[in-house]
């Protein structure tokens, strides 16, 4: 894969995000510039990763939710 940014080489590599201000999901499979370090995620893996953010906030009632800092995965 080529970089949407500066067309460099990418390499795939686990990373983690935090969505939603306080979830952190863990070893998101991603792909990062050599050139610019520029972050992507694939359709699956990003379709994956709302998924699981989804089933959280459905687990955990929004008022808990917005007073943790962080819910890891």
């Amino acid at each position: 894969m080529k970089c949407f940014e500066c067309n460099g080489k990418t390499e795939k590599i686990k990373t983690s995000k935090v969505f939603s201000g306080n979830i952190l999901i863990e070893n998101i499979t991603a792909f990062k510039c050599k050139k610019c370090g520029e972050l992507f995620f694939d359709e699956a893996s990003y379709n994956n990763t709302l998924k699981k953010v989804k089933e959280i906030k459905q687990k955990i009632p929004a008022m808990v939710l917005s007073k943790i800092k962080v819910v890891m995965i």
